[in-house]
């Protein structure tokens, strides 16, 4: 199986589910952008390319 490259839209909307995710499970005090990347599996910089820190994150 072949494993394709996200768009950035998607890659941004994974992100999000994620750290909705964890919102759900654990709590808003549980967000951090090394879990929401750690969730996703991709590195913490990814996430910086999409949100500022982790309240942008957690406003979008």
């Amino acid at each position: 199986m072949t494993q394709t490259r996200l768009k950035g839209s998607e890659r941004r909307e994974r992100f999000l589910d994620a750290a909705a995710q964890i919102v759900i499970e654990q709590g808003v005090a549980a967000v951090t952008m090394d879990g929401v990347a750690h969730l996703t599996g991709v590195t913490k910089a990814l996430g910086y390319r999409y949100f500022t820190d982790r309240d942008d994150l957690l406003t979008a």
